[in-house]
């Protein structure tokens, strides 16, 4: 094989809507360019940068396997509906867990990336569920495939990979 250089075109696009079309028809293109998704259509909700992610009611509380441990959609506490990473939804620590300590103030968020879940321990994080909450959950759940290095630190579980969902 011999390698070649040719000279090519590349397009960078922003990450808009133009109309409700791109917005899948889940949510509405407001005016700044981003999509409004619909928050209560028939028991689901719509998420997502183009609403392109579904919630149904039944899936806003997760249920473990072995010890039938809790875990429901955190919502952020200010009207900005559920928190999200990759366009997914993200879960926070109920009860039920043998192994999981139940604190006051600390918290458990659980992320589905597409090819695996990630357990995320959150020093303080039941006392942030307010404004800085976005804030501090974010830096915990950061796209960890372009920070990997801090996925793997205290507090992260990791599982082995998925089926896609």
């Amino acid at each position: 094989w011999a390698g070649v250089i040719r000279k090519t075109d590349v397009e960078i696009l922003c990450n808009e809507c133009n109309d409700d079309a791109d917005c899948n028809l889940n949510g509405v293109c407001k005016k700044d360019g981003k999509c409004e998704c619909f928050d209560d259509v028939e028991g689901v909700q719509f998420i997502g940068s183009h609403c392109e992610v579904r919630i149904e009611d039944a899936c806003k509380t997760i249920y473990g396997e072995e010890y039938n441990d809790t875990w429901s959609v955190a919502l952020l506490g200010w009207g900005q509906g559920v928190f999200q990473e990759y366009d997914r939804p993200v879960y926070v620590y109920r009860g039920g867990h043998p192994l999981i300590n139940d604190s006051e103030s600390d918290a458990v968020f659980l992320l589905y990336s597409g090819d695996r879940w990630f357990g995320i321990y959150q020093p303080g994080g039941k006392l942030l569920f307010g404004e800085n909450f976005q804030i501090i959950v974010e830096d915990a759940v950061t796209n960890y495939h372009a920070f990997w290095d801090r996925a793997y630190t205290t507090g992260t579980v990791i599982s082995d990979a998925q089926l896609r969902m």
